[in-house]
């Protein structure tokens, strides 16, 4: 899913994916901070603007979107983390060992 975030006037793209059961439901007056793109609203800030909610998971995962968030949130020196990229790196170094270790001509012998 994807839309865009605004928190204290700011907006920035963000996207993830929902996994909830049931239905949620908040009073009229109050704000949704992310529109999706199908025009419908997800999360919900406090009155208090302490707090901030949503069903998208992953939405940590888009650096510009974290960093927004946090910046909310009152982190005042924080730089941006790109979630994917360090998971590709993640990934490339188990590839790596797995190649440096492993024979796998033993495992998959049409190599």
């Amino acid at each position: 899913m994807q839309g865009h975030l605004t928190l204290d006037g700011q907006t920035v793209a963000a996207q993830g994916y929902e996994i909830h059961a049931g239905r949620s439901s908040w009073a009229a007056d109050q704000k949704s901070p992310i529109i999706l793109s199908d025009g419908s609203l997800d999360g919900l800030v406090s009155d208090c603007n302490q707090g901030f909610g949503t069903y998208l998971h992953g939405i940590f995962d888009r650096p510009e979107t974290a960093l927004r968030i946090c910046q909310w949130a009152g982190a005042k020196e924080i730089e941006a983390y790109d979630h994917r990229a360090a998971q590709e790196r993640a990934i490339d170094r188990i590839a790596d060992a797995i190649e440096q270790h492993l024979d796998l001509t033993l495992l998959w012998p049409d190599l």
